[in-house]
């Protein structure tokens, strides 16, 4: 056998299975040197390991032989082959688990080791169970079992004596006696023994309790359907027996403590609860379980009612009234009424939702929307009437559905009494209007009232300094009886209180007066007009007048209303002008170049053009007196 040391490795490593002879040739190239190595290969090591496998506390001794020459031996675990927990011949150690498997291997000074040897040690514990505390009543007697975990241990039992004891003293299962009337709770001392030895001392509490009163709950396991589980919610030592009340079979009855049975039917059936164990016997328990279909509420309408109605909601489903109960509940949850008929007046729009629940808290809900039908209704009123006047008032309809009016006092309507437009009036100082709307879905009707002043007053038109005129002259025309804050509107335009109107015929004048209320007032007047006749009748020059200073006819003037334009010319007997003048408003005095005329008739002539163009002209004599 060779070794080849091309591989850049000058200490090659070998496994030695048998002994032999290795050649080794060394070179650079040219020059070569040969050699060789014997090597013997002794037998392994074969370790032994002696002590207990079982431990009734997990204490461990454990003697590892077999090591030959020097050397020494190393113990690991065998979950944890990488770390030793002891160097030397003789492990002792402890441990907690149910048993743990220890490896020993011997390392001897020439580095050739052992085969590794493994022993194990399990934990022989006594492991029983004991119903504790374990509660009896008084006047019990029972057989006691200790329950052994571990079957593949034979365990010795032996109680302490004790009164309450009777038999079984030396097994697992003594009889217990309790006296009639003993209610202080007790121990009861034992020894356990296993074939190895290994003892555990343990006691028995025992508590005395009342017998107990049997009850028992039922609950549906879901709503509709016929599956029903009970349990009792009181302490029971025993064992139970039900009787499920099924007569359609004889298979109804049960042993569990918490049992569940599916019904043939819904209906009422009478389950009974029995103990027939000697343990706490109580007296059978009889209940009957009620079995309804899914309870549903038949369908509720929404409706609307009158405002200051009572309404009625009645709960209404697929079960009898007796076999539920009703809550009826506002929006937010608040409960309004529990009972199956729920009677209020509302005052607004409610949403009411209806509850019901039967025996075994299957539930429905239904929310029914009622409303208060709500007149809603804008009517244009004036804010004062004004006294006799014929106003037409306007009601618009924002409520829900069609409206019927009834408009009163009767005397007070004009018209379309029974409109949403009718025409008012109204006299006196006030006036309270109203109107019944009635819905004519509902029914429902409402009155309305409005107290609505009126407001009254009279206007009259007068003329000055007279109604009747001469045409070209003017006139004062005011109103009477008007109040400060009324406005005024004349048939010509004018709109003050008082006006001076030159009518050229005669007119009438209408004024319409307005107060602060918007109320009004007419009035009118006639200015008569009288047209100029232009003649002797309309324009006037006395045959005589007397300058005597007296203050009375002392001057000649030419009279008439309607004079346009004009000329008067006076002569005396010689037919020489003494006067003249084109002015109405100069009259002759009597005299000539300032000097006083004597007593004398004097020849006029009058040329007058009136305001109507037509002309006059007059001649004749006047006379002065002294």
């Amino acid at each position: 056998t060779g070794l080849d040391f091309n591989n850049g490795n000058h200490n090659p490593i070998f496994i030695g299975l048998e002994d032999a002879t290795y050649n080794v040739t060394v070179t650079d190239g040219l020059c070569t040197v040969e050699g060789s190595i014997d090597v013997d290969v002794e037998e392994s090591l074969e370790l032994t390991i002696e002590g207990e496998e079982f431990s009734c506390v997990g204490e461990v001794n454990l003697i590892a032989s077999g090591g030959i020459g020097g050397g020494e031996y190393e113990w690991t675990l065998a979950s944890d082959l990488n770390t030793v927990v002891f160097t030397g011949e003789n492990l002792i150690t402890t441990f907690d688990s149910n048993s743990e498997t220890y490896v020993v291997n011997f390392i001897s000074d020439d580095g050739c080791p052992s085969i590794a040897e493994s022993f194990t040690v399990s934990l022989l514990v006594i492991d029983i169970e004991l119903i504790e505390p374990f509660q009896v009543c008084s006047g019990d007697s029972i057989q006691f079992v200790v329950l052994n975990n571990d079957p593949n241990q034979t365990l010795m039992f032996e109680w302490e004596d004790n009164i309450h004891i009777t038999a079984g003293e030396s097994t697992d299962m003594p009889t217990i006696v309790v006296g009639e009337g003993e209610t202080d709770p007790f121990e009861l001392p034992f020894v356990v023994t296993n074939e190895l030895g290994c003892i555990l001392m343990d006691t028995l509490d025992v508590v005395i309790a009342e017998t107990p009163v049997l009850t028992f709950n039922s609950t549906l396991t879901e709503c509709g359907e016929l599956e029903v589980c009970f349990d009792i919610p009181v302490d029971f030592f025993g064992f139970s027996l039900w009787d499920f009340g099924d007569l359609t079979t004889t298979d109804d009855t049960s042993l569990d403590m918490a049992p569940c049975y599916t019904y043939p039917d819904f209906g009422t059936y009478t389950v009974t609860l029995s103990n027939v164990s000697g343990i706490c016997q109580a007296e059978p328990v009889t209940v009957e379980v009620i079995i309804n279909p899914q309870i549903v509420i038949n369908e509720l309408p929404d409706f609307t009612v009158c405002d200051g109605n009572e309404v009625t909601l009645t709960a209404d489903t697929n079960l009898d009234s007796e076999a539920y109960a009703a809550i009826w509940c506002n929006a937010a949850g608040d409960t309004l009424f529990v009972g199956g008929e729920y009677v209020f007046v509302p005052t607004e729009d409610i949403d009411v939702t209806l509850k019901v629940s039967d025996v075994n808290d299957c539930n429905d809900m239904q929310t029914i929307n009622v409303n208060v039908f709500d007149f809603d209704l804008d009517v244009l009123f004036p804010e004062v009437f004004c006294g006799g006047a014929e106003v037409p008032v306007t009601v618009t309809n924002n409520s829900d559905g069609d409206l019927s009016y009834v408009w009163g006092p009767a005397d007070c309507v004009i018209s379309g009494g029974d409109t949403a437009n009718p025409v008012l009036t109204a006299s006196g100082d006030n006036k309270q209007f109203t109107v019944t709307a009635t819905n004519n879905e509902t029914g429902c009707t409402m009155d309305f009232l409005y107290d609505i002043p009126v407001t009254e007053f009279d206007i009259d038109v007068d003329a000055s300094p007279d109604t009747t005129i001469n045409e070209g002259e003017d006139v004062d025309i005011y109103v009477l009886g008007s109040e400060e804050g009324d406005t005024f509107e004349w048939s010509n335009g004018n709109m003050e209180e008082a006006q001076t109107v030159m009518p050229t015929d005669t007119t009438i004048y209408t004024v319409t007066v307005t107060d602060e209320n918007g109320c009004t007032d007419t009035a009118e007047i006639t200015i008569n007009v009288r047209k100029p006749e232009c003649d002797e009748t309309d324009v006037y020059l006395p045959n005589a007048f007397s300058p005597n200073g007296d203050g009375v006819n002392d001057i000649l003037y030419v009279r008439s209303n309607f004079i346009e334009s004009m000329e008067l010319i006076i002569y005396n007997r010689w037919h020489q002008e003494v006067f003249r003048t084109t002015d109405q408003s100069i009259g002759w005095d009597g005299t000539f170049g300032g000097e006083i005329l004597t007593p004398d008739a004097y020849a006029y002539f009058l040329d007058v053009v009136c305001i109507n163009a037509v002309e006059y002209t007059n001649k004749g004599n006047v006379s002065i007196l002294r």
